[in-house]
C-alpha cells in the first residue's frame, strides 16, 4: 500500500511538473506568442529545480509522510488557487509555485521505498516507483489538451484536483519507516558502515 501511495504521489507530481508543455496549444489560442507559452511551460520545472534539494532534507528531518501531505497538497491548493487569476504574470507564478511544491514528491517517495522494502527487493520496488515519471507525462497528454480546448481553468483544476487526491491517499497509507521512530534496541551497540544496515534495523540506509 505504501508503494501504490508512493506511485500514485510522483505520478501526480510529474503531471504537475511535465503536464504544462501539453497547455501550449491553448495557450496559442489565447493569443500568446510561442516563446511566451514556452516560458510558461517551462516554470513548473523550474519551480522544481529550486526546491528539490529543500525538500529532500525536509524529509530527512521531518518524516517522508508529512512531507508529501504538505507538498502535494500545496501543490493542489496552488493551482485550484491558479483558476481564480488572470494574466501571463498569474499563470506562470501558479505553474512555478506549483512545481516547486510538488517536487517533495521525488525526494521523499525515494526514501518510503529505503525504508520499507529490504535490500532484496528495493530494485524491484524503485523500478514500480519510477514508472510513475512516464505515466506522469502520458496521462496529461492523454487529457490536458481536451481539458484546456474548454479552458485553461479546467484543465489546471483537474491538475489541483489530482494533487489533492494524491495527498488523501497518502495520509490514509504511509507511514514512515519503523526504524524512525523505533530506535536501535535498549543497549544495542551503535551500528555504522554498509554492513551495519542489515544487522540494524534491517529496512533502510541509516546508520542504527
Amino acid at each position: 500500500m505504501v508503494l501504490v501511495a508512493g506511485l500514485v504521489a510522483v505520478t501526480a507530481g510529474c503531471a504537475v511538473q511535465y503536464g504544462a508543455p501539453f497547455l501550449i496549444p491553448a495557450l496559442r489560442a489565447d493569443g500568446l506568442t510561442l516563446a511566451q507559452a514556452g516560458l510558461l511551460a517551462g516554470c513548473p520545472i523550474a519551480g522544481l529545480l529550486v526546491t528539490l534539494v529543500a525538500w529532500g532534507a525536509a524529509a530527512d528531518r521531518y518524516g517522508e509522510r508529512l512531507v508529501l501531505v504538505i507538498a502535494l497538497g500545496m501543490g493542489g491548493v496552488t493551482l485550484l488557487a491558479g483558476t481564480r487569476l488572470h494574466g501571463l504574470t498569474a499563470l506562470g507564478a501558479t505553474l512555478f509555485v506549483a512545481g516547486a511544491a510538488t517536487a517533495a514528491v521525488h525526494a521523499a517517495s525515494g526514501r518510503l521505498v529505503l525504508g520499507w522494502f529490504g535490500a532484496g527487493e528495493r530494485g524491484v520496488a524503485m523500478a514500480i516507483r519510477q514508472c510513475a515519471q512516464p505515466l506522469g507525462v502520458a496521462l496529461p497528454a492523454l487529457v490536458l489538451p481536451t481539458l484546456a480546448h474548454r479552458g485553461l481553468p479546467v484543465a489546471l483544476a483537474a491538475l489541483g484536483g489530482d494533487c489533492l487526491a494524491a495527498t488523501a491517499l497518502v495520509s490514509a497509507l504511509v507511514r514512515d519507516p519503523r526504524c524512525r521512530s523505533a530506535g536501535p534496541p535498549p543497549g544495542s551497540p551503535p551500528v555504522t558502515g554498509r554492513t551495519g544496515w542489515a544487522a540494524g534495523c534491517g529496512r533502510c540506509g541509516c546508520s542504527r
